[in-house]
């Protein structure tokens, strides 16, 4: 069983150069979710990005299991901020 921890707030910056993989990349380790075009969401913690996919693991309330998810079809990228 595992117990759930409280997200942490982040900092979001958005520059003018950014994209999906690379605010991804900046919260490498942290928990987010991400929203595809298809409304689902999916929260975990970023293991790795790369410039098609993101590896999002520890996904909440789906014990044992990772994602990988296209970047491509990630619509929004949600983060705790306060």
């Amino acid at each position: 069983m595992r117990v759930a921890t409280p997200a942490t707030a982040q900092q979001l910056t958005v520059g003018p150069s950014d994209s999906i993989e690379k605010i991804l990349a900046a919260h490498s380790g942290k928990v987010v979710t991400v929203r595809t075009g298809c409304d689902q969401e999916l929260t975990g913690k970023v293991r790795s990005v790369s410039a098609d996919v993101v590896h999002l693991a520890e996904l909440t309330g789906k014990d044992f299991y990772d994602a990988v998810v296209a970047t491509g079809s990630i619509t929004a990228v949600i983060v705790r901020a306060r």
